[in-house]
């Protein structure tokens, strides 16, 4: 018979299942930017038109860079303390 969990390791396994989501969300995040921008550089390398892909690309990449940013734990000292900051007042709240 398998022992129950305690409380603690349940919340380990919670909050490593949360980080695992975070993970996969981001790798999903950066197929879409690769897949869709290659479409939008061949479709620019197809036209006429002056170059224009590296836009879209330029600005949905800064958004990359940021969510990885946040999901990896590389976040500026900045954010760490908002972030200490808002879950402590929120949880004084509850």
């Amino acid at each position: 018979m398998a022992r129950a969990q305690t409380s603690t390791e349940h919340d380990r396994t919670r909050a490593a299942a949360e980080r695992a989501d975070d993970h996969i969300g981001f790798y999903i995040h950066l197929a879409s930017y690769l897949l869709v921008n290659a479409i939008l550089v061949g479709i620019n390398a197809q036209s006429a038109e002056p170059w224009w892909a590296q836009w879209p690309a330029l600005g949905w990449g800064m958004g990359i860079v940021g969510h990885g940013l946040a999901v990896f734990g590389r976040t500026p000292r900045v954010f760490a303390q908002w972030r200490l900051r808002r879950i402590n007042r929120l949880r004084s709240q509850l």
